[in-house]
């Protein structure tokens, strides 16, 4: 007699799914990938916002530098203020060079070519290098800083762009060296973003909160009408341009020496300034959130983001260092780039951490971490600024910073090296834990048999 085939194997010439292709996308097991329209749409957005950027910020690059130039031209008090138009119109124009990768890659994108994946070896090389300029074009910068002359306002504010990059790039690429950051067009793009949207947003949050902790400052001067005569006095010499600097010091100086008035700034400094910024100098990631990141990808935006956030502050910390101080200010500077990649790195591992493995309360920890390496710094920063004022204090730990505060932020910017290596050592080592494996293939269809509930006839 003759016998059915066994209803468990179904003929595999016949399937109601589509076969999946060579070149499937890649993605972890269990996690989305995102699809065609997905990626155009988060591409155009791209394409758009860089694009403004580009315009707006060539735009107001080239007007700067033109007032710039007449200026300079006319001398006298328009010769004064070119500093400050050549200063910010390079940093404007360093704006927009940095949308055009950005606007480059996603156009190819929404044109249908893929976008490569971010080089590693090469860069950091090329970063490591270059960081060894750093020596010369400090001491031609000091040289050129100390002169108040044509030469000084056309060549210090490019010059600038150099010695505040420099060590950032590096910072970042030592952060990220050997890891799978993602795709160029997503680097660019937190670029892009950072440039564009983090750092305005986060200049408004800080000014909001500035000007609350103002308004509660003034409301505890209001119980003393002496001080606050005082200072209605001064704010309207200010107003009508008849301030005296010494009147000025001599009036603000025994308020400056107050621990009261010390703690405050103190604390706004080291604790309310660095929660804001290490939960919005990450901004673009949230943007990102549905990608479901790699840990070793997180952690590169990170380093992007915080990237982009200290050359900005910093080139704008930068721009009136004209006096003798400018090295030290772009010495200190370095250490402030490293600070901020290597915090920002840290929020972005854990939020990579989060959205990936649901691990929360260690996104929690590492963002609790970057808040204290940032307020670290930023207290000793400001208690060795006081210390100057503590002229007749012999102990204490503000007379100490007096003495060892350069000492300590060199000791904070090794910590900040360390956690950036140890990080980076540890996804290296983990790295087959997150890699994306290949969509497995659909398991066979169900092909309706009507001959499934019979038993074989023998």
């Amino acid at each position: 007699m003759s016998e059915f085939p066994p209803a468990s194997q179904p003929d595999p010439g016949f399937s109601v799914e589509p076969p999946v292709p060579e070149n499937a996308p890649v993605a972890a097991p269990g996690l989305p990938i995102a699809g065609p329209a997905q990626s155009r749409g988060s591409s155009l957005v791209q394409a758009v916002l860089s694009g403004l950027g580009l315009l707006l910020a060539g735009l107001l690059a080239a007007g700067l530098l033109l007032m710039g130039l007449v200026g300079v031209a006319r001398g006298g008090a328009a010769g004064a203020n070119a500093v400050t138009f050549f200063s910010i119109g390079w940093v404007s124009l360093l704006v927009a060079m940095l949308q055009l990768p950005s606007l480059v890659l996603s156009m190819r994108r929404l044109a249908g070519k893929s976008s490569s994946q971010i080089p590693l070896r090469r860069t950091w090389l090329a970063a490591t290098l270059a960081l060894v300029l750093m020596v010369p074009l400090v001491a031609i910068g000091q040289l050129l800083a100390g002169r108040e002359n044509n030469l000084s306002l056309l060549v210090l504010p490019p010059l600038q762009l150099e010695v505040v990059g420099l060590p950032i790039w590096w910072a970042l690429e030592t952060g990220r060296r050997g890891l799978n950051g993602g795709s160029a067009q997503r680097g660019w793009g937190v670029v892009s973003f950072g440039t564009l949207i983090t750092m305005p947003v986060v200049l408004v949050v800080e000014l909001v909160t500035m000007a609350v902790l103002g308004i509660v400052l003034l409301s505890f001067l209001s119980s003393k009408p002496g001080v606050l005569l005082q200072l209605q006095n001064l704010f309207r010499s200010m107003s009508t341009g008849g301030i005296d600097t010494d009147a000025t010091t001599r009036l603000l100086e025994p308020y400056l020496r107050q621990p009261i008035f010390i703690f405050l700034v103190v604390v706004a400094g080291s604790a309310i300034m660095p929660l804001l910024e290490e939960a919005f100098k990450p901004l673009a990631l949230w943007f990102l959130a549905g990608r479901k990141m790699t840990l070793s990808q997180g952690f590169t935006a990170g380093l992007i983001s915080g990237a982009v956030f200290a050359l900005l502050e910093s080139l704008f910390s930068l721009s009136p260092a004209m006096g003798p101080d400018w090295a030290g200010v772009v010495v200190g500077r370095m250490g402030t780039g490293l600070l901020h990649v290597t915090c920002s790195g840290l929020v972005g591992l854990g939020l990579a951490l989060a959205w990936r493995r649901e691990r929360y309360f260690q996104l929690g920890g590492l963002y609790l971490l970057a808040v204290f390496l940032h307020g670290s710094w930023n207290a000793v920063s400001l208690l060795t600024g006081f210390s100057s004022l503590q002229d007749t204090v012999q102990s204490g730990p503000v007379a100490w910073l007096a003495k060892n505060g350069n000492l300590v932020l060199g000791g904070l910017v090794l910590v900040d090296l360390a956690v950036l290596l140890l990080v980076n050592a540890y996804l290296r080592r983990h790295a087959g834990d997150e890699d994306e494996a290949v969509v497995p293939p659909p398991p066979p269809a169900k092909v309706y048999d009507p001959f499934a509930s019979m038993s074989p006839v023998v």
